[in-house]
């Protein structure tokens, strides 16, 4: 009679896991992007949202990597990884092409959205990699549903990041909702029958 009640426990564990992981599924940000991306020039290697950004900021970036990049030589040649640039001011890396960045283990994060700008043809005239093939994008990284990929700048989410629950009705992660007291009611009394 005494090992009966103990046999359900397992049963009534799982039961309630599975409720938690419901809940805990209710409770995450949902990231709404809009339907269409007008970007021609950006794009997402994730598949996520991108606009073309700013041009006045896209010059501004390209510049700053090609002037340290470049550093007064006329051609450049696209050898490895470690041909990133960091920009102080936009607190991200930038390689050209799309060879080698991911194979940089200090920089490139999988956690992070990556971006790829098409460079037109005057930008990258005098960029390619060491066989002589032409380099097309310039790689850098957003951060996940905080921003997306704008031009060669990673825009804010502010208006893309909606809650699926309204702000008044937000849980704590520690409080349980009323369907996982209602398992463990019958739990406790059976330990405590046990």
């Amino acid at each position: 009679m005494v090992g009966a009640p103990l046999k359900s426990i397992p049963l009534l564990i799982v039961i309630l896991l599975v409720v938690v992981q419901i809940e805990a599924k209710h409770r995450r940000q949902v990231v709404k992007y809009p339907t269409t991306s007008n970007a021609t020039h950006t794009r997402t290697l994730s598949g996520t949202y991108a606009t073309d950004g700013n041009n006045a900021t896209n010059w501004e970036v390209y510049n700053l990597i090609t002037l340290t990049l470049l550093r007064g030589f006329v051609k450049f040649q696209v050898k490895g990884y470690n041909d990133r640039v960091y920009l102080e001011k936009f607190r991200r890396s930038y390689w050209f092409g799309d060879r080698y960045y991911y194979m940089d283990n200090l920089y490139y994060l999988a956690t992070r959205d990556t971006c790829a700008y098409k460079m037109d043809y005057d930008m990258r005239k005098d960029i390619s990699y060491t066989d002589g093939s032409p380099v097309y994008d310039i790689v850098y990284q957003c951060q996940r549903y905080v921003e997306y990929c704008c031009g060669l700048d990673c825009c804010r989410n502010y208006g893309l990041l909606i809650s699926p629950r309204p702000p008044h009705q937000q849980q704590y992660p520690w409080s349980l909702s009323p369907s996982i007291h209602s398992l463990l009611a019958p739990l406790l009394t059976t330990l405590i029958r046990a």
